[in-house]
């Protein structure tokens, strides 16, 4: 027997209601997360000496750079919302990845701490724990900044490094620069522009390579390399046609006289 009118568009309403009394409350819940999240960054970095920092064991080697940076945003996380990491830190996860291509070690740049801790987090089967978010968000951070200034100065000891992290050789403000790409969300583009140009073209040299290995039509053409020998006969100038015999003969240098 089919239920009056008004009792079922009752039941419609009070479900509609509980659905988006639940979907309130997970938002709630991740939000305050992320204000958890906020607040252990400025904790850690407020209580413990710049010197001292560590992430998982791991030494914060921008230790003077990156407390700035926080403190530049409010310590607002900058990898990660209330949803969870954000697709920049994957952007940056794989850059650090291709950094052998540069002569330098994915190993210097935290990279299976942060793969592991991005593990962590995304296999939770709950909302993510404050600290493990924080520290992911601390070494990605880092992350960018040594690599950033390994590109543009050479790879030095991190120990080292000039505390007012400035890569003063080219001008290059960094803590601006990781800035701008969060917001622009161009994570391995922002980092090219930290390259030398020469090295800008080697690195587009040895891209179009990846390409071309992976494309089995240019790789059986052997001329989608412009400096393949192939592609440079394929190019070269036309030989001009001789006077005599109807054959082409390359026209030789003027004799000086």
């Amino acid at each position: 027997m089919p239920r009056p009118p008004r009792v079922a568009d009752a039941l419609v309403v009070t479900m509609l209601c509980l659905g988006g009394l639940t979907g309130a409350a997970r938002l709630a819940g991740a939000q305050a997360v992320s204000e958890a999240v906020r607040e252990r960054l400025r904790n850690r970095l407020e209580t413990v000496p710049a010197a001292d920092l560590a992430v998982r064991d791991e030494p914060v080697y921008a230790s003077a750079a990156l407390p700035e940076f926080y403190v530049s945003r409010l310590y607002q996380p900058a990898w990660s919302d209330h949803r969870g990491p954000l697709p920049v830190a994957d952007s940056l996860i794989a850059a650090v990845r291709d950094a052998g291509g540069e002569g330098l070690r994915p190993a210097d740049y935290h990279l299976r701490t942060i793969e592991r801790t991005l593990r962590e987090i995304r296999g939770a089967a709950g909302p993510p724990g404050a600290r493990r978010v924080a520290d992911l968000d601390l070494l990605l951070t880092d992350a960018f900044l040594v690599y950033g200034s390994h590109l543009l100065i050479g790879r030095v000891n991190p120990e080292t490094i000039d505390p007012e992290w400035r890569a003063n050789r080219r001008g290059a403000d960094l803590a601006m620069i990781l800035g701008g790409a969060l917001a622009s969300g161009h994570v391995r583009e922002a980092l090219a522009t930290l390259l030398p140009p020469r090295r800008v073209g080697a690195v587009s040299r040895r891209r179009r390579s990846r390409r071309m290995a992976h494309d089995p039509r240019r790789r059986s053409a052997g001329t989608g390399d412009p400096e393949s020998p192939r592609a440079r006969r394929a190019h070269a100038p036309r030989a001009h046609r001789g006077s005599r015999g109807g054959g082409h003969r390359r026209r030789g240098p003027r004799s000086v006289r």
